[in-house]
This record gives structure tokens, sequence and C-alpha cells, in this order.
């Protein structure tokens, strides 16, 4: 099955800054058990390790102490042919 996996990075500094949009990616994983082990090897902007999320904490599936990660199921787009 095909996933988009989407990064939210802090970027600032700044105290009271949140995650924003910095990447996406598509995989193709057989089971959520790999899709899982994948994710948690991946890294935030400031090399912070994500983790599963329990009770999805801001609508992340994943989070890191300075990012969060978004995951569902890729639809590939549809092209009309003219």
């Amino acid at each position: 099955m095909k996933y988009e996996i989407r990064y939210h990075e802090i970027m600032s500094d700044h105290i009271l800054a949140v995650p924003e949009f910095s990447r996406k990616e598509v995989v193709e994983a057989d089971t959520q058990r790999d899709l899982r082990k994948y994710i948690e090897k991946q890294k935030d902007g400031w090399g912070n390790p994500f983790k599963k999320s329990k009770d999805k904490f801001a609508g992340f599936d994943y989070i890191s102490r300075a990012g969060g990660i978004k995951v569902k199921v890729y639809k590939p787009p549809k092209v009309k042919k003219i």
C-alpha cells in the first residue's frame, strides 16, 4: 500500500513557533509495522527522532521534540486525457 508522509517542522527558535509544513514523500510499505519502522528512523530538522503519538497530538500521527508527521493513504491524481 502507498502512503503519503507529510513532514512538519519548527523552522525558527521563537518561543511561540509552531510546526510548519516542510516536505512530503510517497512511500510503499507492505505492512503498518514496516511503515512505522521507516518513519521512526527519520529525524526532524533539529536531529530529533519521531515517535508514534498515542492520542494524535495536535493532529500528528508521529511527533518529535521539534515537529510532527501526518500520514495518509496515497491516492494517485486523476489525469484527464484530452
